[in-house]
């Protein structure tokens, strides 16, 4: 397959056809982004901005693209800082397996559902505010609220369809899988 034209104004895989949007998604969630080392970041960059320059010598399309696709997945995109390993977007998925198995994998006591909504929820707002658009205004104290409200809810939603499955006029094997729902 043919390498599109390197540009800033446009991203790799076309947008508009369902085809480039998986391919696009794919590439942005893919894992190895989680293990760039310093010196390719400064690589990647040293690459992208002589090509801003004007200076793009003998850097081929595709190596402008593997360059442009690292930054995206490791820089913020407002501050131009990294976003810690865990947090980025390609980690989402490989960081929720362990959450999600928590979840559904251990015994559902009081305990457990409140340890594991804890776990889940600290690592969507750790995910959420190194994502965060950096030019919002949203203090300490209303990022501690926010946090406080979904705990709030989440463990609210779990205990309680837990509980109301426990109450329910259910068989074994219905009750089972209802159980498993409300974590």
């Amino acid at each position: 397959m043919a390498v599109a034209p390197f540009s800033f104004e446009r991203t790799k895989h076309d947008q508009s056809t369902w085809a480039g949007r998986t391919r696009h998604f794919f590439t942005v969630t893919n894992p190895v982004y989680l293990f760039a080392t310093e010196g390719q970041l400064a690589t990647a960059k040293a690459k992208l901005q002589a090509f801003r320059d004007g200076k793009r010598g003998a850097t081929t399309d595709a190596e402008l693209w593997e360059a442009r696709t690292l930054t995206d997945a490791v820089l913020h995109p407002d501050t131009g800082v990294p976003v810690p390993a865990m947090f980025r977007i390609c980690a989402f998925a490989p960081a929720n397996i362990p959450i999600c198995a928590g979840m559904l994998m251990t015994p559902q006591t009081i305990g457990n559902v409140l340890f594991w909504q804890w776990v889940n929820q600290t690592y969507n707002a750790g995910f959420n505010y190194s994502n965060r658009n950096a030019s919002g205004s949203l203090t300490s104290e209303k990022l501690a609220g926010i946090y406080a409200g979904a705990m709030t809810v989440s463990c609210g939603i779990a205990i309680g369809l837990g509980q109301a499955v426990k109450r329910a006029p259910l068989n074994a094997a219905t009750a089972a899988v209802a159980g498993k729902a409300g974590p």
